[in-house]
C-alpha cells in the first residue's frame, strides 16, 4: 500500500514539474520575436491604440512623374500630441517641407517651415520661412506667430480611437475592436533587434485589408450589411495600381507597443484605353517613416506671448469667401504582391 502511495505521489510530482516546466517554457516563448512575430506585432498595435499620448516623427518622401514634368518632395513633420480628451486634443508640431513643384510655375527647389500649437480653445500658429513660388503668397505672415480661436465642439465629432476603451463613443468601440481583431500583416520575419525594439518585415495580407474596409464602411453607413462578390472584385481592382515594398515594424520590447511603421511604394497609373494628357501623373514613388516614442507622457503647450489674432480678410488683404471643410475620405487600397 506504501509503496502504490508513494508510486502515484511520484508520478503526480513528475507530472506536475513537467507541467511546470512546459508552462515556464511557453511563457518565456510568448516574448520569441523569432516564433510569435505575428502576435507581438499584433500586440504592439492594441497597446498602442490604448495610448493617450506620445512623441511622432513622420517623413514622407517622393516624387511624381508625367509626360510634362516631374515633382519631388520631402516632408518632414513631427512633434507631440495629447488625445486623453478627444474634444480638446493639444499638442505641438513641426512642418518642414522641400521640393521641386513645376506646377508653381518654377522648377527651382522650394521649402517651407512652420509651426502649430494646439491647445484646445485656441490654435497657434507660425511660418518660419516660406521660400516658395509666388514669392508674395506669404506676405505679412512670415515671422509672426498667430492665434485663431477655435468653434466649440470643432474635435466633437471626430473618430477617436485611442486610449481607455470605455470612454469612446459606441461608434468608436466598434472601430476600435475591429482595428484589435484584424491582422492586417502576413509574411512576417523577425530581422533584429534596434534601439531597444524588436524589428520585423511584413507584407500587407491583401484580404485583410479589403475586409477592413468593407466592414469600416458598414460601420460608417458606406455599405450594407450585405456586400456583393462585385463590390468586393473592385475594392480589389483599386490594389492594382499599387505595389508596395517590404513593411518594416518595430516593437518596444518593454512597453510592448508599436514603435515604428515605415513603408514604401510605387503607383503606376492604370491603363484607361485613352490618350493621357500631359500633365496626368504617370508614375509616383512615394516613401513613408512613423517613429513613436515618450507614450503616456504628459504634453505641454505653451501660448506664444507675442501671438496676433488672425483675421484672413485683414492679413490677406479682402474678403475670403468661406469654404466647406473636405470630408475625409479613405485612400485606395494599394496592391499586394
Amino acid at each position: 500500500m506504501k509503496f502504490q502511495s508513494r508510486k502515484v505521489l511520484g508520478i503526480s510530482l513528475l507530472v506536475i514539474t513537467s507541467l511546470g516546466i512546459f508552462s515556464a517554457c511557453s511563457f518565456f516563448n510568448k516574448d520569441d520575436p523569432g516564433k510569435n512575430s505575428a502576435q507581438i506585432i499584433q500586440d504592439g498595435l492594441k497597446n498602442l491604440y490604448a495610448t493617450t499620448s506620445s512623441n511622432f516623427k513622420i517623413h514622407v518622401k517622393g516624387d511624381t512623374s508625367s509626360q510634362a514634368n516631374k515633382s519631388s518632395f520631402d516632408v518632414n513633420f513631427g512633434g507631440s500630441a495629447d488625445s486623453k480628451d478627444s474634444k480638446n486634443p493639444i499638442g505641438n508640431f513641426k512642418l518642414d517641407v522641400n521640393g521641386v513643384m513645376p506646377a508653381t510655375g518654377s522648377t527651382k527647389s522650394q521649402s517651407l517651415s512652420a509651426e502649430l500649437r494646439l491647445d484646445k480653445n485656441f490654435v497657434y500658429a507660425i511660418v518660419s520661412k516660406a521660400d516658395v513660388e509666388p514669392k508674395d503668397m506669404f506676405n505679412g505672415i512670415v515671422g509672426q506667430w498667430w492665434k485663431m480661436k477655435l468653434p466649440a465642439d470643432t474635435f466633437g465629432n471626430q473618430v477617436s480611437v485611442f486610449g481607455a476603451k470605455e470612454k469612446l463613443s459606441e461608434k468608436d468601440k466598434k472601430i476600435r475592436d475591429l482595428l484589435e481583431k484584424t491582422v492586417f500583416f502576413k509574411d512576417i520575419k523577425y530581422t533584429g533587434d534596434e534601439g531597444g525594439s524588436y524589428q520585423f518585415e511584413a507584407t500587407f495580407d491583401k484580404v485583410a485589408v479589403r475586409d477592413f474596409t468593407i466592414a469600416l464602411g458598414q460601420i460608417n453607413g458606406t455599405y450594407g450589411q450585405t456586400v456583393t462578390d462585385d463590390v468586393k472584385k473592385q475594392i480589389d481592382k483599386n490594389f492594382d495600381p499599387f505595389t508596395i515594398n517590404p513593411i518594416k515594424i518595430g516593437v518596444q520590447k518593454s512597453g510592448k507597443i508599436l514603435d515604428k511603421f515605415n513603408v514604401s511604394l510605387i503607383y503606376t497609373k492604370p491603363d484607361s484605353g485613352t490618350a493621357p494628357s500631359p500633365e496626368d501623373v504617370d508614375k509616383t514613388n512615394l516613401s513613408f517613416e512613423l517613429s513613436l516614442s515618450d507614450f503616456n507622457k504628459a504634453v505641454t503647450v505653451e501660448a506664444p506671448k507675442d501671438a496676433k489674432e488672425f483675421d484672413p480678410a485683414s492679413v490677406f488683404g479682402g474678403p475670403v469667401s468661406p469654404v466647406a471643410p473636405a470630408t475625409p475620405v479613405a485612400p485606395s487600397a494599394p496592391k499586394i504582391k
